[in-house]
């Protein structure tokens, strides 16, 4: 997900503001657990079950980042590698996983994301980086990039008028030169 706007839901539980519940890292497990959360539904915030899931819905549920017991939620902060901190104290850490192979992911909706082949492995060189209270931003300075438009058209312009008034020359040669 790329778009990190999170809150903290009625229960207590870190969700994006769309509602889908933040998974917690499990240290021993990562790989697996981000199988798991590959499973997310993006409009329900919770895990698919069907059949004999119900174990793995009950796993996935205590790796919900759950805020409910922290006394002062105003001191909450997130360092650069996940990790939430209320004032000094480690209250959890984000579930941050990278894919070998990102190009093979695919668009489901709601900036959440899709891993169609299961041989695409977790990358564990661990690049991602989190910024608290940043926005993504547009890479282009809109001012900048339309002042160079308007300039690119005047010089467009300035060369049409230099081509017609060479045109009216040769016209002139032709016409008026080959007549005398």
């Amino acid at each position: 997900m790329r778009q990190g706007s999170l809150k903290i839901a009625t229960d207590g539980t870190l969700t994006t503001k769309d509602g889908n519940r933040v998974l917690s890292f499990e240290k021993n497990n990562e790989q697996e657990n981000a199988q798991t959360a590959l499973a997310v539904q993006s409009n329900q915030g919770g895990i698919t079950a069907q059949g004999g899931a119900t174990a793995e819905l009950e796993k996935t549920q205590k790796r919900y980042i759950n805020l409910r017991d922290v006394p002062n939620i105003a001191a909450l902060s997130i360092s650069k590698s996940g990790e939430i901190f209320n004032g000094e104290d480690l209250v959890g850490r984000l579930s941050i996983v990278e894919f070998a192979e990102p190009k093979q992911l695919r668009k489901e909706g709601g900036h959440l994301f899709k891993n169609p082949d299961p041989t695409n492995r977790l990358n564990q060189v661990g690049r991602t980086v989190v910024h608290q209270g940043m926005l993504e931003t547009s890479n282009v300075n809109p001012a900048e990039e339309m002042t160079k438009l308007i300039k690119s058209n005047r010089l467009f312009e300035q060369n049409l008028k230099a081509m017609r008034a060479y045109d009216q020359m040769m016209d002139k040669e032709v016409n008026e030169v080959g007549s005398i």
